[in-house]
């Protein structure tokens, strides 16, 4: 998933282990931002993220690459 250029991101805090965190969601308005938190609630594990990087938007070779890296 990618972030809507328009979008804003928002920051929230929480209290966990007896430690204070933080989290961030993209969305229109804190109203929608809120609606976004409490339905992590509901999540389901899909996995680690292990690395990242940046992908320019009209990289080409990139979407050739993801495509045959599906197929496999």
């Amino acid at each position: 998933m990618s972030k809507n250029s328009k979008q804003r991101e928002f920051l929230f805090k929480y209290k966990f282990g007896g430690k204070e965190w933080s989290a961030s969601v993209f969305a229109d308005s804190v109203e929608e931002a809120t609606r976004k938190i409490r339905a992590q609630a509901a999540a389901v594990y899909e996995g680690e993220v292990v690395a990242r990087f940046p992908v320019l938007p009209k990289a080409s070779w990139v979407n050739r690459l993801i495509g045959w890296v599906k197929t496999k």
